[in-house]
C-alpha cells in the first residue's frame, strides 16, 4: 500500500485554503469579537471534518492510481476553483454558493461577462492561482522523499483511522451548531452549505394554517366577493377605487367618478439601492438625475423589495403576492393560476409590453410574464446587432432608446415595463462615468449606478417631448437592492436590512400636479393596487398589497431572503428574524406589540406557502370578473 508525503501535504493545504477563504470573509465584513471568533472556530472544525472525509476517499483511490501527484494537484485545483467561485458569489449575494446555482449552468452565456471579469480580479490570484503554485512547489520539494511513508497494510489503515478519528471528533463538535449557523458564511464552509441548500430548496407540504390565514385576511382591503366560485380562495376581495380620497393632497389629478385611461410605464432599475441615492441620504452625490426628478413627483421614503432577485420582484409587483419563503414561485409554481396587473389592465383595454436588454427567458421570466398578461416581450433578440453591450446585456442607453421606439408603436392606453441591466455585476461602465472612488466592488457598483441614473434622466427628458407623455404616469423603482458592500455602514440590524432591501419608488408624469414625500411604509406588492387606484378602477383581485391611496392604519413593508432573514416594518417599529433564530425589535414595540409583528410575519409566510401549494390564489378558468 502506497501512501505518500504528498497526501499529507494535500490535507494540510486543503484546511489552509478552506479556512483562509472564511478568514477573508471574516476580516472583510465582520467585527472581530468573541462571538465571531467562536463561530470561525466552529468553521475550522468543519474544515477538519471535510478534509478528513476527502482524504479517506483519496487514500482509497491512491491504492490503485499510480500518479498520485497528478491526481492530488487536479483535486486541489478543483477545490480552489470552487472556493474562488464561491467567494465571488458571496460578494454579490452575501451567502455561499447554493445548490440551485447548478440550474444556471445551461444559461451560462447570460452571465459570462461576470465570470470573465472575475478571472481578472485579485481574488483569482489569491484564492486560485497562489495556492496552486505554492502546493506545487511543496510537492516538488518532497518528490525526493517520495519513498513510502508507510509500507504495510497495517500502518496504511492506521492512517485512515487517524483521518476518521479527526473527522469524527471535529464533526461531532461542529455539527452540534449546524442548525443554528447554516446561513453564516464565517461558520459554515461552502461545501456544507452547498449540500444543505439542496435540501432547503425542496418543498415541504404544509397543512392549512387557519389562524394565520385569518390574520392575513384581517389586513386586506376591500370586502369579500359574493360570487360562490370564489369561496375556496381566501384572499379575493372587491375594492372600489380610492383615488378620490385625495390622500396625496391632490398631487394626482384623479378626482372624478369614471376610469382614467392613463398610460402606465413601470421602470425597474437594476439593483437601484436606496442607500446610494441622494434623496435617500446617500453619502455620495451619484444620482443627480433621480434626485432632481424626485422634486417633480411623489417620492416614497420607506419602500422595500419583497425579495432579493428579479424573479421575486416580478411576482410581487405584477401579481401582488409575497415571494415564497423557500423555493421561488417561478421555479416551483410556474403553472399556478394568478391574476396579475398586466392581465387586469389588458381586460380594461390596455396593450401590455415588457422591454429588457438581456435574456427574457432567464429564470423563466418570459414564460411567467406571457402567462400572466403581457402581450409582447422585447428582449436582446430584438435589438440591432451593432447595439452597444456592457456586462449582462445591452447598455441602459440602448434600452431606453429602444423603449422610446417601441412605445411610439403602442396602441394607447398602454402598460409598459422597462427593465434595465447595466447596474449588474460585473459593473462595466465607460470611463466617463468612473467616479474615481476606488477599485473595490462597491466602487464599481457606484459607477454603474451613476451611469444608470444618467440614462434614466435622459430617457425622461426624451419622454417629455413625446405626444403620449402628458397622458402617462411613470413609476420608477427597482427589482432589488444590492447585497454587496455598502459605503454606509450598518449601526444595527435594522440598518442591515435597510441596506439590503430598501429601494426607491417615485411616481412622475403628465398627470402629476406637484411633488410630495410619502413616509408611510410599503413594498412591491403595493404597486398593483396603487396603479388601479390611480386609474380610478374598481377591482376584484387576490392581491396581498395595500394601495397607497388606502386610508389604512396598518400599512407595512415585508421583505425576506429565505434562511437569512425576514422582516415586518411599519412607522411604529419593526421585527426582524435573523437566520431563522435571532429576534430583533426596533421602535415602539413592547410586549404584545412585538408578538403581533412576529405573528403577522409568520402568518404571511405560512399563508403564502399554503396558497401556492394548493393553487388557491385565483380560479384556474379564464372567466373575467372585472
Amino acid at each position: 500500500m502506497k501512501v505518500y508525503y504528498s497526501l499529507l501535504v494535500f490535507s494540510v493545504f486543503m484546511v489552509i485554503v478552506t479556512t483562509g477563504s472564511r478568514l477573508i470573509i471574516l476580516i472583510r465584513d465582520y467585527p472581530i469579537n468573541f462571538m465571531t471568533m467562536r463561530n470561525f472556530t466552529i468553521g475550522f472544525f468543519y474544515d477538519l471534518m471535510n478534509m478528513s472525509v476527502i482524504s479517506i476517499i483519496l487514500c482509497i483511490v491512491l491504492m490503485v492510481f499510480k500518479n498520485e501527484s497528478f491526481l492530488l494537484n487536479i483535486f486541489f485545483g478543483f477545490i480552489c476553483l470552487l472556493l474562488f467561485l464561491d467567494y465571488n458569489y458571496y460578494l454579490q449575494f452575501g451567502t455561499h454558493l447554493p445548490y440551485k446555482s447548478i440550474y444556471y449552468i445551461s444559461n451560462i452565456e447570460n452571465f459570462q461577462s461576470s465570470i470573465i471579469s472575475s478571472f481578472f480580479s485579485l481574488n483569482f490570484v489569491l484564492i486560485f492561482l497562489l495556492p496552486i503554485i505554492v502546493i506545487n512547489l511543496f510537492m516538488k520539494k518532497i518528490s525526493s522523499l517520495n519513498k513510502y511513508l508507510i509500507s504495510s497494510k497495517k500502518k496504511f489503515f492506521i492512517l485512515i483511522i487517524s483521518y476518521f478519528t479527526i473527522g469524527s471528533i471535529s464533526g461531532s463538535y461542529s455539527n452540534s451548531a449546524l442548525d443554528k449557523n447554516i446561513n453564516d458564511p464565517v461558520t459554515i464552509p461552502f461545501i456544507n452549505y452547498f449540500i444543505w441548500s439542496e435540501k432547503a430548496t425542496k418543498l415541504k407540504e404544509v397543512s392549512m394554517p387557519i389562524e394565520e390565514i385569518k390574520l392575513v385576511e384581517n389586513n386586506l382591503s376591500g370586502i369579500k366577493s359574493n360570487i360562490r366560485e370564489f369561496d375556496p380562495y381566501p384572499l379575493i376581495r372587491v375594492n372600489e377605487s380610492k383615488c378620490s380620497d385625495k390622500n396625496f393632497n391632490q398631487k394626482i389629478n384623479c378626482n372624478n367618478n369614471s376610469k382614467i385611461n392613463w398610460n402606465i410605464i413601470l421602470i425597474l432599475m437594476e439593483s437601484f439601492r436606496a442607500t446610494d441615492i441622494g434623496v435617500y441620504s446617500s453619502l455620495h452625490s451619484i444620482t443627480p438625475r433621480f434626485d432632481k426628478l424626485s422634486k417633480e413627483g411623489i417620492l416614497f421614503r420607506n419602500f422595500f423589495a419583497n425579495g432579493h432577485q428579479t424573479k421575486h420582484a416580478d411576482v410581487a409587483i405584477y401579481c401582488s403576492i409575497m415571494p415564497n419563503y423557500g423555493g421561488a414561485v417561478m421555479d416551483h409554481f410556474p403553472t399556478n393560476s394568478f391574476y396579475c396587473l398586466p392581465e387586469f389592465l389588458k381586460e380594461q383595454g390596455y396593450s401590455t409590453s415588457w422591454i429588457h436588454a438581456s435574456d427574457s427567458s432567464f429564470d423563466g421570466q418570459a414564460l411567467f410574464l406571457l402567462r400572466n398578461g403581457f402581450d409582447k416581450i422585447i428582449d436582446r433578440n430584438d435589438f440591432k446587432k451593432n447595439a452597444e453591450k456592457l456586462g449582462w446585456g445591452f447598455t441602459d442607453q440602448e434600452l431606453f432608446n429602444k423603449a422610446i421606439e417601441e412605445i411610439r408603436k403602442e396602441k394607447q392606453p398602454f402598460f409598459t415595463t422597462i427593465v434595465t441591466i447595466t447596474n449588474h455585476h460585473p459593473f462595466e461602465v465607460h470611463q466617463d462615468y468612473d467616479l474615481n472612488l476606488g477599485n473595490r466592488e462597491v466602487h464599481k457598483f457606484m459607477n454603474t449606478l451613476h451611469y444608470s441614473d444618467e440614462q434614466l434622466g435622459v430617457f425622461i427628458e426624451k419622454a417629455k417631448k413625446e405626444k403620449w407623455y402628458d397622458n402617462t404616469i411613470i413609476l420608477i423603482t427597482s427589482d432589488t437592492s444590492w447585497h454587496g458592500e455598502s459605503i454606509k455602514k450598518a449601526n444595527n440590524y435594522e440598518d442591515f436590512i435597510r441596506i439590503r432591501s430598501q429601494i426607491p419608488l417615485l411616481i412622475i408624469g403628465g398627470p402629476i400636479n406637484n411633488s410630495t414625500i410619502v413616509e408611510r411604509f410599503g413594498s412591491q406588492i403595493d404597486i398593483a393596487p396603487t396603479v388601479t387606484d390611480m386609474l380610478n378602477l374598481s377591482r376584484t383581485t387576490p392581491w396581498m398589497g395595500v394601495s397607497f391611496f388606502e386610508k389604512h392604519l396598518n400599512s407595512f413593508a415585508f421583505t425576506n431572503r429565505p434562511g437569512m432573514y425576514w422582516s415586518v416594518m411599519t412607522a411604529k417599529g419593526s421585527f426582524h428574524l435573523e437566520n431563522d433564530k435571532i429576534n430583533h425589535f426596533f421602535g415602539n414595540l413592547v410586549g404584545e406589540g412585538q408578538n403581533e409583528y412576529e405573528k403577522f410575519g409568520r402568518a404571511l409566510i405560512k399563508t403564502s406557502k399554503w396558497l401556492l401549494q394548493e393553487n388557491l390564489y385565483w380560479p384556474t378558468n379564464n372567466v373575467k370578473y372585472n
